[in-house]
């Protein structure tokens, strides 16, 4: 980061180009690198698709509040998974890192909702305009609980230091915010809008997209296993288990490719 000071004495424009060739570009080069990201999150958007067309066809007044809740906010998470994908390969990771924030809130809100019809009514008269339903945490916390998940505390920490991470793109902290836009060459650096395919770019782009994935499994176990016909479980639950599986694997691979130190150690 302190290679940073360079920037006011030696700041270039990069000669313009048309962006429609230069998202062709990025989207030759980040296909590949985040090819299997791609591929999860598509099959995760499908896989949505699937389980919200195999709930069972009930009127307005017969289906529960939670499922009502559960259903509209697992269509929007599914949007905002797509989003996230088309951004990434396209170069703008940052913004892919932001929409994958929101998407942990929506997530955590269906899992914390599960079958909670009152729970579901509080988010459906929720009427402040300044502040959330509830605290990200506690849905962090009430929803694994209510999937099942052993030592709540431990991983309710785990995910929300994810949570953490993601926001840091969201709200603009300078110690992400600093790593993008610019690119150093030779002894100037050259800043530019438009797609971003330096390497901490792709880092980020992985980070978002595997965490995405994640958060569509946490999403789909909760609707799962909470709203749909029995006969249904097992087949889609088998599905939702390989996406996560394969967000695992992912996770594996970002650590052989960048390692697992802490940068900021106690800071969390």
């Amino acid at each position: 980061m302190s290679e940073l000071g360079v920037l006011p004495n030696h700041l270039e424009e990069r000669a313009p180009e048309s962006l429609e060739a230069a998202e062709r570009q990025a989207i030759g080069v980040l296909g590949v690198e985040l090819n299997a990201h791609l591929s999860l999150t598509e099959n995760a958007f499908n896989l949505i698709g699937k389980v919200v067309s195999s709930l069972p066809q009930l009127t307005i007044a017969e289906v529960s509040q939670s499922r009502k809740v559960a259903t509209a906010l697992l269509v929007r998470l599914s949007n905002d998974l797509r989003s996230a994908a088309l951004l990434a390969c396209r170069g703008y990771a940052l913004q892919a890192l932001s929409l994958v924030a929101s998407m942990y809130e929506t997530a955590f809100a269906i899992a914390a909702i599960g079958t909670d019809d009152a729970l579901a009514d509080q988010w459906i008269t929720h009427e402040d305009p300044i502040r959330s339903w509830k605290s990200v945490y506690e849905l962090t916390r009430d929803g694994l609980a209510k999937l099942g998940v052993p030592n709540i505390d431990t991983q309710a920490a785990v995910e929300y230091r994810v949570y953490r991470q993601l926001c840091m793109a969201k709200h603009v902290n300078p110690l992400v915010q600093a790593q993008h836009g610019h690119q150093l060459q030779a002894q100037t650096v050259v800043v530019a809008n438009g797609p971003d395919l330096s390497e901490p770019a792709i880092r980020a782009a992985w980070f978002a997209l595997e965490h995405a994935a994640g958060l569509s499994f946490i999403a789909l176990s909760s609707l799962i296993t909470s709203h749909m016909p029995s006969e249904h479980v097992s087949e889609l639950m088998k599905n939702n288990e390989a996406i996560g599986a394969n967000r695992k694997d992912l996770e594996a691979r970002a650590k052989a490719r960048w390692g697992t130190d802490d940068p900021f150690p106690g800071r969390w």
